[in-house]
């Protein structure tokens, strides 16, 4: 899936058009017979640029929904901060994460969250915020807690919460990625 982001943002920024079916590399065709969740973050020079993703699939199937998401993430501030000169796209790094809903479970207590190989879905519907931590995102002491806080930050959210404030999902995903 990565190749696909990389060829969608290749496409657009040197032609001025969007990915056709023909240019889809041959890999990635059996993803139109999907319909995932797909979360794209670029990277530049190690630190994140831009990030676009969705916690259900809106598109027909997976492949049209990555090629969505690479488009967004032209739309992130941080891209044309960080990547001025479109030339050096080459050299942006790309994890793309697809899941299906059945790979999310809900959580009583974020203690049963395993960080080896699981992200969190953080939604309140009460506070109408949502926010998404990706498996192994927290590189240094990766505890339950650490991803609790880190979606709450994301969300805006710094008052604390009762348990019928928010509802957790643990995540795991499927990634493709070029590092």
């Amino acid at each position: 899936m990565h190749e696909v982001v990389r060829k969608t943002l290749q496409i657009y920024l040197r032609e001025r058009r969007v990915l056709g079916h023909s240019d889809f590399p041959q890999g990635a065709l059996s993803y139109l017979n999907e319909k995932n969740a797909v979360f794209v973050t670029l990277y530049f020079g190690g630190k994140v640029i831009a990030s676009q993703g969705r916690i259900n699939c809106k598109k027909e199937n997976t492949l049209y929904e990555c090629v969505d998401l690479a488009l967004a993430c032209l739309t992130d501030p941080r891209f044309s901060e960080n990547l001025k000169n479109p030339d050096l796209l080459d050299q942006i790094n790309i994890r793309v994460d697809t899941f299906a809903p059945s790979s999310r479970r809900i959580l009583r207590n974020i203690s049963e969250l395993n960080v080896r190989d699981e992200g969190i879905i953080f939604l309140s519907q009460n506070l109408g915020k949502l926010s998404v931590i990706l498996p192994n995102m927290i590189k240094e002491n990766p505890t339950s807690e650490a991803y609790f806080e880190l979606a709450k930050q994301k969300a805006g959210i710094s008052a604390e919460l009762t348990n019928a404030d928010y509802v957790i999902y643990a995540l795991k995903t499927t990634v493709s990625s070029d590092f």
